[in-house]
């Protein structure tokens, strides 16, 4: 075989560092092609269209393209479009696009740069690494959750320290990231995780109670829920079958455990609510109307879907401890019922309320789902009063999809709640009983950390 003459290695060298450093040439001029392509989409007024726009970009991964969708988040205001750039940028995995990624992110502000970050933690590999770790504490708490979170995503061990330290922080949603991440980072937590971790869930007291117990559950390979006695005794080296099970009490809705300290009930009632609910064998239906450790939500005289909602969300108002605070959105209609959106002491008098306004709900045609889920995100006020004040944890059940609205497109709405949820690091629960917009529901609980759960049959 013939050995490459020096002039030959030299030229590839030349053209090894040229790609590393940008395109040029052929490369070049398919890249101004891709940038051309890209900017008329965007040119659009068209949502969809702006959203297909990134994909001219998909096979330029590098700076370059990261600088092009990178402006793009801090002037889009349609959030299915913001979700694409997003995507687009965690897609790319090339270190030069890393690199630009963390570049946009230090010198931008405010939301373009939580949008970097969070493109930053989807992104595969430990790149930015160094980046997450410095802005995970730093003094922004809501920077400093993202930055935990893709500790965890890009499987960081060296982070456990960083990650164990901000158990401790003053806000729950740095809290609950930074457990979420060591549940990530599973055994490479290290050994002090459990113990931390228990003395967390100790002294939590709403949502991120949940994200410690799942914590636990990954670091130790054991599942002993809300346990703290029972997560102590194992700790402490007493075996699994021996030890004692007396978890704390939870709420659950519809399977899914609901430990926030602010909980927001949205309920549905649009026209299809007053269809027979899908569960027409009794078997069926008494499966899903179970609650565990506790009775099931009385299900013999449920006739409609109307009637299946109502009973799950009197069921969870009921059953929420006083120590919590409850808020409802009633979604139907031409407006929404937002009068009892904001959070209060889950007392008999709150519960009795909420239960009424729930039995009074009647099938009306139309239907804002995203408007329920912004009215539900801002109960405890707007930016900057909502990372404060705001719920910690929503649920939402309903079987209609977003008609006679101000936003309809289920791409923008899913899109749109998922996104700001996320951002806020409130997890939205979406329970979708009978034929309702699967996509739509998955997204926004995807989206925010939440769980989907679909009942359609």
């Amino acid at each position: 075989m013939r050995r490459p003459t020096s002039s030959l290695v030299a030229a590839l060298l030349l053209a090894a560092a040229g790609l590393a450093a940008g395109p040029q040439g052929a490369a070049a001029g398919d890249f101004a092609d891709a940038k051309k392509t890209f900017k008329k989409g965007l040119e659009s007024d068209d949502p969809a269209v702006r959203r297909q726009a990134f994909a001219a970009l998909a096979d330029h991964d590098g700076a370059a393209a990261v600088d092009e969708v990178a402006s793009v988040l801090g002037r889009e205001t349609d959030a299915s479009v913001l979700l694409a750039g997003v995507r687009t940028l965690s897609a790319f995995r090339t270190p030069e696009a890393t690199n630009a990624i963390v570049a946009a992110a230090k010198a931008a502000k405010g939301p373009k740069r939580l949008l970097l970050l969070v493109a930053l933690r989807d992104q595969r590999g430990d790149g930015g690494k160094d980046f997450l770790a410095e802005t995970a504490t730093g003094t922004d708490p809501q920077a400093a959750a993202h930055a935990a979170l893709g500790l965890g995503a890009k499987g960081v061990a060296g982070a456990a320290d960083t990650l164990l330290g901000l158990l401790a922080h003053k806000d729950w949603q740095v809290r609950s990231a930074a457990a979420r991440a060591l549940a990530m980072l599973g055994k490479n937590a290290g050994k002090e995780a459990g113990p931390r971790l228990l003395a967390a869930l100790d002294a939590a007291e709403g949502r991120d109670r949940t994200d410690l117990v799942d914590a636990l559950a990954a670091v130790t390979g054991q599942d002993f829920q809300d346990d703290p006695a029972a997560w102590k005794a194992l700790l402490a080296g007493t075996a699994p079958a021996q030890v004692a099970r007396a978890p704390r009490a939870t709420t659950y809705f519809a399977g899914v455990a609901v430990r926030g300290k602010r909980v927001v009930l949205i309920l549905d009632h649009s026209n299809c609510t007053d269809d027979p609910h899908p569960f027409q064998e009794r078997t069926r239906l008494q499966d899903v109307c179970k609650v565990p450790g506790a009775r099931d939500v009385p299900w013999m005289k449920l006739t409609t879907t109307a009637d299946f909602l109502k009973a799950h969300g009197a069921r969870l108002v009921n059953d929420l401890p006083e120590a919590r605070s409850v808020g409802f959105v009633s979604a139907g209609g031409p407006r929404l019922d937002v009068r009892l959106v904001r959070p209060q002491p889950a007392t008999a008098g709150t519960k009795a309320a909420i239960v009424k306004e729930i039995e009074s709900m009647k099938a009306e045609t139309g239907l804002d789902v995203l408007g329920a889920i912004q009215a539900a995100l801002d109960a405890g006020g707007k930016e900057p009063a909502s990372w404060a004040l705001g719920p910690d944890e929503i649920v939402y059940m309903g079987c209609g999809g977003p008609w006679l609205a101000p936003v309809k497109d289920t791409a923008l709405v899913g899109a749109a709640a998922g996104l700001r949820a996320r951002l806020r690091c409130v997890p939205v629960h979406m329970v979708g009983v009978g034929a309702h917009h699967t996509d739509m529901f998955r997204t926004i609980a995807d989206l925010s950390g939440g769980r989907y759960v679909n009942l359609a049959r």
